[in-house]
Formats: C-alpha cells, sequence, structure tokens
C-alpha cells in the first residue's frame, strides 16, 4: 500500500512525494477508467437481489390481483387458478400443441412452471383435455427473468401465444429489460391480443379451458 505523499513531503523528501502522488493519480485515472468500460457493459454498481423476503410477506391471497386475460369464450367452461402453496415465481410455461381445422400446430393447452427461493422448480397442473395425446413445449426464462406478459392470437379459443419474460428486480420486475419466446401455435386470422404485469411479480396463472384453452391470465402480486 502507498504511503501519502505527505509522509515524504514533512520528512524533506520532496522527490519520492512527488514519484508517489504521480502514482496515485495514475491508479485513479485507471480506476475511472474501468469503471467507465464496466458500466458499458453492463456490469458497474453494487448487484440488487430480488427481495425474496418481501415477497414471502406477500404470500397471502388478499395480495394477489389477477391481470386482464386474452383469448376467447368462457361460455360453460372451467376454471383454475394455480397458485403454489409455498413462495414461488412464474418462470415460464409447458405448452400442448395440437392439429386444429387448417393448422397443423395449434396451442391446446398449458401448464405453469415455478421456481422457488432455493431454486427448486415444480410444474403446476396442466389447463388441457386430452393432454397425453399432443405434442409439448417447455418454455423457460434465463436467468434472472420471470413471465412478464403474454400475448395471443384467440378464435373461440386461444390458437397461439408468445410468453413475454421481464426482468427480475429488487421489488418486482422492470418491463423495459424484456424478451420474448418463439410463438408456438399457426393461425390465420383471429384476434391478437396482450397482457402485462406492469412491473408486478407474477406468482400464478388463471384459465378456463374445455376441449382446449379458452382463456389466460396471470396471477400477481405487488411487493
Amino acid at each position: 500500500m502507498l504511503r501519502p505523499s505527505s509522509d515524504f513531503t514533512k520528512a524533506g523528501d520532496l522527490d519520492s512525494g512527488l514519484i508517489v502522488q504521480k502514482a496515485l493519480e495514475v491508479a485513479e485515472a485507471r480506476a475511472a477508467t474501468w469503471a467507465e468500460e464496466s458500466a458499458k457493459l453492463g456490469i458497474a454498481g453494487p448487484k440488487i437481489g430480488f427481495d425474496w423476503e418481501a415477497l414471502i410477506e406477500a404470500w397471502q391471497p388478499g395480495k394477489f390481483e389477477t391481470t386482464s386475460s386474452v383469448g376467447g369464450s368462457t361460455t360453460l367452461r372451467s376454471r383454475d387458478r394455480d397458485v403454489p402453496e409455498e413462495p414461488a415465481l412464474l418462470i415460464g410455461f409447458e405448452i400442448w400443441l395440437h392439429p386444429f381445422r387448417d393448422s397443423n400446430e395449434t396451442v391446446r393447452g398449458v401448464a405453469p412452471l415455478f421456481r422457488t427461493q432455493s431454486g427448486k422448480t415444480f410444474d403446476g397442473l396442466p389447463r388441457t383435455a386430452g393432454a397425453e395425446k399432443e405434442k409439448r413445449r417447455r418454455v423457460v426464462a434465463k436467468n434472472g427473468y420471470v413471465v412478464g406478459g403474454l400475448k395471443a392470437t384467440s378464435e373461440n379459443a386461444i390458437r397461439s401465444m408468445t410468453v413475454i419474460f421481464h426482468k427480475l428486480s429488487d421489488k418486482g420486475t422492470d418491463p423495459e429489460d424484456f424478451y420474448e419466446s418463439d410463438t408456438y401455435g399457426e393461425w390465420e386470422g383471429g384476434n391478437t391480443a396482450a397482457v402485462t404485469t406492469d412491473g408486478k411479480v407474477s406468482v400464478g396463472m388463471d384459465g378456463y379451458y374445455g376441449l382446449g384453452l379458452d382463456q389466460l391470465a396471470l396471477i400477481v402480486t405487488e411487493l
């Protein structure tokens, strides 16, 4: 560790004082350069972790909300809400696909995928009929992201869907930092709609289903 230049100047050693001062200036300049480069790479500043303690405290039905939904009719359909007993984040879906009319693949149903604070992942119950006969696609968030929204094309029921993932922040999610999955299912026509968690944390799924997936919404909480 360098001694302060003042230690040398007080002792009358001006040359050593100047050398130490110059070394300190060089070190400060390098530190400033490293900070600038780190900022460009997005690694500057303290890391902020997701506040699991706040989520645990919020884990009660009275604090859960349901977003608007995507999809079609709910007439004579079954409704299912899926929120785990233990605090967990909604990190994706398993999607069932099946031919329908002129399409080789349409969305038939989904199952939510969850992750706990310890990193344990588990599946929720599927919302579909005849799931064992259908093709499945597993869509899981990248590390540090959770489900932040849905985009779906529907005609009476959901025919194709895209999952939107938001970056986790300390008290929720950052909707400005997002990415989208591939689109699952193929359909010409119908209506396309999207829902978002608006920065809240997704913790479950709400939906209607019959022979297919009729409507889908997200269950969220605000920390």
